[in-house]
């Protein structure tokens, strides 16, 4: 099973350098495996979660890129399970806010996928988004990591948005963006040079943080 899991991560590892169009990313050290029950998931799904070690400052998004597999031979390696989110551990409570409506979702430890697809942490069933289709079935991801929580535009396996995710009007950066309390979030733009948050089937929410009581 590890060397399942070895092969996985290389390959992995050179579809994201092709997507980059040249050798971006190496394995600079020793790899290591670390192999887990967790109760939170199915007999045939398993969580895999890489961690990149460099000297990128600290207020830099981490370069972590989980992913979830599932090892059944039927799913395939690689195939679309679901995350199921743990709770909560910190002294704040961290979820999006829709815009205009207030709808809210909260925000849990480890990957929050939000997009069209049903199978979405955070699934946007809206009757607009639906028809109109500008939100991929999997649009972002938010991934919360030891309190802070970063935002990917895309599917956590690498596979971009179609019309883009941006913060504050801005293109999420490619490395991803540390969220802020009060941050806009905007799922989509016809415009990637002038997204706007009135176009008909985008997705427009507020980030936020609130002490628990």
């Amino acid at each position: 099973m590890i060397e399942q899991w070895r092969e996985q991560l290389l390959d992995d590892l050179i579809t994201a350098n092709s997507r980059q169009g040249r050798k971006e990313f190496r394995l600079g050290g020793r790899l290591q495996i670390d192999v887990r029950p967790s109760p939170s998931l199915k007999d045939t799904e398993a969580r895999i979660l890489g961690r990149i070690e460099s000297d990128q400052p600290l207020e830099s998004p981490p370069p972590y890129k989980p992913s979830v597999y599932s090892p059944d031979p039927k799913a395939g390696v690689g195939s679309d399970a679901e995350t199921p989110a743990g709770p909560l551990s910190s002294g704040q409570s961290m979820y999006l806010e829709l815009i205009p409506t207030g709808q809210r979702w909260a925000i849990y430890p480890g990957i929050n996928t939000i997009g069209r697809k049903e199978s979405n942490q955070i699934y946007l069933d809206l009757p607009e988004v639906q028809q109109r289709r500008l939100v991929s079935g999997q649009h972002a991801y938010i991934l919360m990591d030891q309190g802070d929580c970063f935002l990917y535009d895309g599917a956590p396996d690498g596979r971009p948005s179609a019309n883009g995710t941006y913060v504050n009007l801005q293109r999420t950066p490619r490395q991803g963006y540390r969220l802020k309390d009060g941050d806009n979030i905007l799922l989509a733009a016809l415009d990637p040079l002038h997204p706007r948050l009135d176009t008909p089937g985008v997705v427009a929410f507020q980030f936020k943080k609130s002490q628990k009581d």
